[in-house]
């Protein structure tokens, strides 16, 4: 009775394995849709565009806002195309693959969530409902979908269904599933030191805002040094570690210094957005401490897993 009751689990399994693979690529291939009709968006606000205003262009929180939106959909594609092929083909990468991708979510959501609301604010009218409609969505996805596939994924049957692929050698066995969490944020705070680039390259130095090419060349000497992180990190060296605590305790001090000493006022008086948009961010309820939170707590989290992650690391 119980092996009976095991294959009918395991059999369950394996149907949500393949759901999971299929709503994966219907969500990748829907990006990879969507991805170059945004790029509609900037012939519809450039001067002519239905939504033209003066000022948008490189420099503008819209033109920012709507490259990353492009980015970002090309990468969900990607990446969840991937997700989909091991979920439907029961692949042994797929656990994780998607263990590795749940927690950068946990450790980036919170901060992207609230881009999310604040360009959503900006650009449609929702009404009451559909607003708390949508925030009940998204806190749906950061805090319900997450521990209920955590769950899923650590299961036992899960190592049974996937015991056939796990002689198979892809590149990524050899890594601990810690230093690739890692290795990914540390692509992923790279990507967003670009973005900081469209916005006049601001940068948090120790009280004070660089910005333009000031700001671009330390942008840019950040950059290098996330380029070093990751190579030591998948060599797994002790200085790797000691360096990635060391850059990120850094960073954390410089961004409390500087957000404590300018107001909300000083920060868009430096970015010096469009009219339009100035007025839209004026008139937000925003202070210091929320850009001190939305920074503060995936780098504070980064951090302590890094220090989790020290037993990775070799001595040489």
């Amino acid at each position: 009775m119980n092996e009976r009751a095991s294959q009918k689990e395991l059999k369950y399994t394996r149907v949500i394995l393949k759901i999971i693979g299929i709503i994966s690529i219907l969500i990748g291939v829907s990006s990879l849709i969507i991805a170059p009709l945004e790029l509609y968006s900037y012939y519809l606000f450039s001067e002519g565009g239905r939504f033209y205003y003066e000022g948008f262009g490189m420099g503008s929180f819209m033109f920012a806002a709507i490259t990353f939106q492009i980015i970002a959909y090309y990468l969900i594609g990607i990446v969840f195309l991937i997700l989909g092929y091991g979920h439907i083909k029961l692949k042994g990468w797929i656990r994780s693959y998607s263990l590795i991708l749940l927690k950068f979510w946990l450790v980036i959501g919170l901060p992207l969530i609230a881009v999310v609301i604040v360009f959503t604010a900006m650009t449609k009218s929702l009404s009451l409902y559909f607003g708390i409609l949508f925030i009940l969505v998204l806190a749906s996805l950061y805090f319900i979908v997450p521990y209920i596939l955590l769950r899923f994924y650590n299961g036992t049957q899960l190592d049974q269904i996937l015991n056939l692929d796990k002689k198979t050698n892809y590149w990524f066995n050899r890594y601990p599933e810690r230093i690739l969490m890692l290795v990914l944020l540390y692509i992923f705070y790279g990507f967003f030191l670009h973005i900081l680039i469209f916005f006049r390259g601001i940068f948090p130095l120790f009280g004070i805002f660089l910005h333009n090419i000031k700001g671009i060349v330390c942008l840019e000497f950040t950059l290098i040094i996330l380029v070093v992180l990751i190579f030591g990190s998948l060599k797994q060296k002790k200085w790797a570690w000691w360096g990635s605590i060391l850059f990120f305790l850094i960073w954390i001090i410089s961004l409390l210094i500087t957000f404590m000493n300018n107001s909300y006022a000083d920060i868009l008086a430096i970015l010096s957005f469009p009219a339009r948009e100035m007025s839209a961010f004026q008139g937000m309820p925003l202070r210091s401490y929320h850009f001190i939170l939305f920074f503060g707590i995936p780098l504070v989290a980064t951090i302590y897993l890094i220090y989790k992650s020290r037993r990775y690391f070799s001595s040489t």
